[in-house]
């Protein structure tokens, strides 16, 4: 089973759905724009004062983890699959304003919410891309990857 052979993922729509009201209800000026990635993952792209950033939910499936192993009636094993969230956002250039910290903020302590592995990447270019792919093309330096839970990883996330 592949991440593209699942029909529609329903968990991570409705995740970004309410990431994407709390987030609406808790920074000021806000505005979201909420789109899909070419796997029908959700993305949402943040703006406050003309600086965006990029939010993917989707899940954090690796094809060798359901190869080959079969349940007790022999039929191919269903694989656990826990959620990743992806922040994009711009490296900075020049010393953030009050509200891009604010968004920032607001939104990782949000993200941290879902109980999803949380994956920080920051690029040059990424808040003026068009789209979640572009972005994502942009993005090249991993700046945090924090798990769900560090006293109980989920194997999928050591």
């Amino acid at each position: 089973m592949s991440v593209t052979a699942q029909k529609v993922p329903f968990k991570a729509q409705a995740m970004a759905r309410d990431l994407a009201v709390r987030l609406q209800n808790r920074i000021s000026g806000l505005t979201i724009t909420q789109g899909l990635d070419s796997d029908s993952f959700p993305t949402l792209q943040l703006t406050v004062s003309s600086k965006s950033m990029w939010i993917r939910i989707r899940t954090d499936y690796q094809e060798s983890e359901g190869e080959g192993k079969v349940d007790a009636l022999g039929l191919g094993q269903r694989v656990y699959t826990p959620h990743l969230t992806e922040v994009l956002e711009e490296a900075a250039a020049t010393p953030p304003t009050a509200a891009t910290l604010n968004m920032r903020a607001q939104a990782l302590a949000e993200v941290s919410k879902n109980g999803t592995k949380v994956l920080v990447q920051e690029g040059t270019g990424v808040e003026t891309a068009a789209n979640y792919a572009a972005a994502l093309a942009l993005a090249t330096t991993v700046v945090a990857t924090i798990r769900s839970d560090d006293i109980n990883p989920l194997t999928a996330q050591v």
